[in-house]
């Protein structure tokens, strides 16, 4: 019997993943799906913006919804500043993975954000809409290649794809200058990835790179650029 090709599987933090057969590539780190996403998105993303009282991310790659729960866990904590948050995701996961993905669990979620994590795969594409006081999100069932970048700059853009090696085409400086003209002067990149290609088409599309920056546990590096003021 042939297997399915997207499989659940723990990681090493004992939290959740996804298994891709067809690409033979996991939606999160072998190390940790959980611990790479609080420490790439949220600690070395969303936490290192200016206060401001509206933030706006962009995530490529909502993938499990894991970013777009942490980053309403996030906002929950700083109730002054209000999160608009945009994912695209052209390849959804099938609904039959949602309720057994254990990041709730982990996390200690209360009742309103166990209903967050399935309203977050459940609303509608395509509308936004508020999930919690001061957090909207869209979902949006498009490739990167097809949005159309808003007149309203992000802030924040989590890129969140498939690695290079394995779906090397979203990697690729067009879709990065895309990503620089929908964010303000100032704004940041964050990802796993630190592949070397991949950096130099980060700076051919107009974004800095600081000093190297450790990744999570078990990885080297993980990478933040920024968009010139």
């Amino acid at each position: 019997m042939t297997e399915p090709e997207i499989q659940l599987m723990a990681t090493g933090d004992g939290s959740h993943s996804l298994y891709h057969a067809t690409l033979d590539e996991s939606y999160h780190s072998h190390h940790g799906a959980l611990q790479e996403s609080q420490f790439v998105y949220i600690d070395q993303g969303l936490a290192r913006l200016p206060p401001q009282t509206t933030q706006r991310v962009l995530e490529v790659g909502l993938g499990t919804g894991l970013n777009v729960l942490l980053t309403a866990r996030a906002q929950q904590q700083q109730p002054d500043c209000a999160v608009d948050m945009v994912s695209l995701e052209p390849y959804p996961i099938p609904t039959a993975f949602i309720d057994q993905l254990n990041y709730c669990d982990l996390l200690a979620c209360n009742a309103a954000e166990r209903a967050l994590f399935r309203t977050i795969h459940a609303s509608p594409w395509q509308s936004p809409q508020a999930l919690t006081t001061g957090f909207t999100f869209t979902k949006l069932n498009q490739r990167l290649e097809e949005w159309k970048v808003p007149d309203a700059p992000f802030d924040i853009v989590y890129y969140d794809a498939f690695a290079p090696s394995k779906q090397a085409d979203i990697w690729a400086q067009a879709n990065l200058e895309k990503c620089a003209a929908a964010l303000r002067p100032g704004g940041i990149l964050v990802t796993y990835c630190a592949q070397g290609a991949f950096k130099r088409n980060l700076r051919a599309a107009g974004f800095e790179l600081g000093p190297r920056l450790p990744g999570p546990p078990g990885k080297k590096e993980m990478v933040r650029a920024v968009k010139p003021q």
